[in-house]
């Protein structure tokens, strides 16, 4: 975690040729996600940039993720399709 943040997710995404497949803010914490794709390496990982603090995460997920939705539902163990969202 380390190394990776000293050399940069921008730049280590950049070197395994992620790309982009679907992006959201996320309505609860105005958090923008993008879900990435290296299908060199058949990752897949869920890109996360705090409005805050500018910082940046990186959560593996599984292949088969399609939506960020997707990707968030998985890393929460579903916990995150039953949030209420005020409105």
């Amino acid at each position: 975690r380390i190394r990776i943040g000293r050399y940069g997710w921008t730049k280590f995404l950049d070197g395994i040729g992620a790309k982009a497949i679907d992006s959201r803010v996320n309505d609860i914490e105005g958090t923008k996600e993008f879900l990435l794709e290296a299908k060199k390496d058949n990752m897949k990982a869920l890109l996360c940039i705090c409005p805050s603090t500018a910082k940046e995460f990186v959560l593996e997920v599984p292949p088969a993720t399609k939506t960020c939705r997707e990707a968030q539902s998985w890393l929460s163990n579903g916990a995150s399709e039953r949030i209420i969202a005020a409105s």
